[in-house]
């Protein structure tokens, strides 16, 4: 990749608890990258965010001198529109079949949104929102 001018990666999904975490960290330990991996480390949303903010704070990591960084938070807002899981403000077209309650797609930190975001941020880390329906960036 450098040899083509790209200087930099990054891996919004950072799924921590399948180690992808740990990959990054061996790659570069044992050379493999030639480019800045700055990366995301994923909220999960059916994890209440005080019983993920330990291991959150643990493996962010913002030191310049290394190739990679876990230093944002990925926070899944909504779902995704072809699976009929974006938060929408109509109800999901009825061919798509959806159980009865769910038309309306789901916003995954509902209630706790505020909470979740302000957690991340008195931690350090900066923020990246996936949101794809009107309801989910409204």
């Amino acid at each position: 990749l450098n040899a083509d001018g790209i200087t930099t990666v990054s891996d919004a999904g950072g799924f921590w608890r399948q180690a992808q975490t740990e990959a990054w960290k061996r790659a570069e330990d044992e050379g493999l990258l030639t480019v800045r991996a700055s990366n995301a480390l994923y909220v999960y949303p059916d994890t209440p965010i005080n019983q993920q903010l330990d291991d959150l704070v643990e493996r962010y990591s913002n030191d310049p001198s290394k190739l990679v960084q876990f230093k944002t938070a990925k926070i899944y807002v909504d779902g995704i529109l072809t699976l009929g899981t974006s938060a929408l403000k109509q109800p999901y077209e009825a061919y798509m079949e959806l159980p009865p309650g769910q038309e309306y797609g789901f916003e995954y930190f509902e209630n706790t949104l505020v909470d979740v975001t302000k957690a991340l941020t008195n931690a350090g880390s900066a923020l990246h929102m996936h949101s794809s329906g009107d309801r989910g960036v409204a």
